[in-house]
């Protein structure tokens, strides 16, 4: 089997189709139009001589995407991906992998340029599932559960008592059980936080978990340390990305002072920036993302590697069901990801992009598709009705 042909695919609501949301999310006075990233979408397709074709997802520019896979050769060695895949076996997704990521020179390694690799792996594994008749978690040594455990998460935490509430009832009307909350920044002040924090707590009781973002809030640890100590009586799963995820020694004093598990690296593309955390950072739970950290592969890489150093990997997701499904595959995988992202756009090119909704049961689990591959497949209407074109 021959890859034939890769396809970026990019998908644009346009404004006069954006959802307008109250103005009490916002700390303007007049009403905004709705944008939380899923206004616009970027795929890859892949497509083989066998008729097998593969998708993955993007969480970044497409536009930009295209110029990195069509871009024309330079020297000898740096090429657009499309003729560096067309032609090769889909099956040797590792081989792949490591030969985009070394011939990767011009574009500048570990940053934009992983991210294209993500969607071109996860594509790459979608065809794999689905020319052995498996879904990916099978081919990833996932065994025959086939289950990840999802949070919502909600992109604001609500700038006053009766939204914290709203929220809870929400999730306690839901099958999730465990929640995040992004605290920051929506110019809500630590003290103020804190209170909210205790009343979810309170609503939501003991049985459903709580997580807390700060969205690199803190410029400085000490106020980071206060803030954890500050939550600690209301036992939250995780604190998220306290500092910028530059902040080493930051971080390494963050997880020395707490109690509270210290989540970061959704920003971090590559194993070997996400060692850097784990090592010299200390936090305790690893969140990359297969539609940027480097796809499918690499994300199992770095959850081997955080479960030898006595770490977590829980996923970060905020695309459509694409890049859910690639994620869930992963965490489905990995002996030590107890919980995967999973966001609550409602925008449709997050909830109407593909034919399948990806929710959790009763149990509280996502049970994973047993079709082959990611499981998932395109709404054509959808890719129709908001296809770009350049």
């Amino acid at each position: 089997m021959k890859i034939t042909k890769v396809e970026v695919m990019v998908l644009r609501m346009p404004d006069s189709e954006m959802m307008k949301v109250p103005t009490n999310l916002f700390s303007t006075t007049e009403y905004l139009y709705y944008r939380d990233g899923n206004e616009e979408a970027a795929l890859i397709r892949i497509e083989t001589d066998e008729g097998i074709e593969g998708i993955g997802e993007l969480s970044t520019l497409g536009t930009v995407v295209e110029s990195v896979i069509h871009a024309p050769p330079q020297a000898t060695w740096w090429r657009g991906w499309d003729e560096i895949l067309v032609g090769q076996d889909p099956l040797e997704v590792g081989y792949l992998w490591d030969r985009m990521y070394r011939e990767s020179g011009l574009y500048g390694g570990r940053g934009f340029i992983t991210t294209v690799m993500s969607g071109i792996d996860c594509a790459l594994w979608d065809i794999a599932g689905k020319y052995y008749k498996q879904p990916v978690y099978r081919l990833l040594g996932g065994g025959g559960a086939g289950t990840a455990t999802p949070y919502m998460s909600f992109s604001r935490f609500g700038k006053t008592e009766e939204e914290i509430i709203e929220r809870c009832e929400k999730v306690k009307r839901s099958n999730y059980r465990a929640v995040k909350f992004h605290n920051h920044p929506i110019g809500m002040d630590d003290k103020k936080a804190l209170k909210f924090v205790e009343l979810a707590r309170n609503q939501l009781g003991d049985g459903i978990d709580i997580m807390l973002d700060a969205a690199e809030h803190y410029h400085d640890a000490k106020e980071a340390i206060k803030f954890a100590r500050g939550i600690e009586p209301f036992n939250p799963y995780f604190f998220e990305a306290a500092l910028s995820e530059d902040d080493l020694d930051g971080y390494a004093k963050l997880s020395d002072a707490t109690s509270v598990k210290i989540a970061a690296g959704e920003g971090q593309t590559t194993r070997y920036l996400c060692r850097e955390l784990l090592e010299k950072g200390k936090i305790d739970i690893l969140q990359p993302d297969t539609n940027w950290s480097g796809g499918i592969t690499e994300l199992m890489r770095m959850g081997r590697m955080a479960n030898d150093m006595g770490r977590l990997l829980i996923p970060h997701t905020y695309k459509s069901y694409v890049g859910l499904a690639s994620n869930l595959h992963v965490s489905a995988s990995l002996p030590n990801s107890p919980y995967c992202e999973a966001p609550t756009s409602p925008l449709p090119l997050a909830v109407n992009l593909t034919n399948e909704k990806i929710v959790p049961e009763a149990d509280g689990k996502i049970h994973l598709s047993e079709r082959p591959g990611l499981g998932v497949t395109l709404n054509k209407e959808t890719v129709e009705k908001y296809r770009f074109v350049w």
